[in-house]
């Protein structure tokens, strides 16, 4: 099943397709998803990018657990 904008959660992580991983770090009202992005057992970045949500849904194919701080 596919993930709805109403699914994506500040905090959570999230898989896409290939070997990216996200997490949400806002979610603004005007639907703008920012989020940090790390690969395979490092830990997520620095940097934020900013997404319109349905961008943000079709890179993403479901939920994941967040790595330790």
């Amino acid at each position: 099943m596919a993930l709805t904008a109403e699914d994506i959660k500040e905090g959570k992580c999230y898989a896409t397709s290939g070997s990216d991983r996200y997490k949400v770090v806002a979610v603004n009202s005007r639907g703008i998803v920012s989020f940090v992005t790390w690969q395979g057992a490092n830990k997520p970045g620095p940097m934020r990018a900013n997404c319109p949500m349905k961008a943000f849904l079709d890179g993403v194919t479901k939920e994941i657990p967040c790595p330790a701080e």
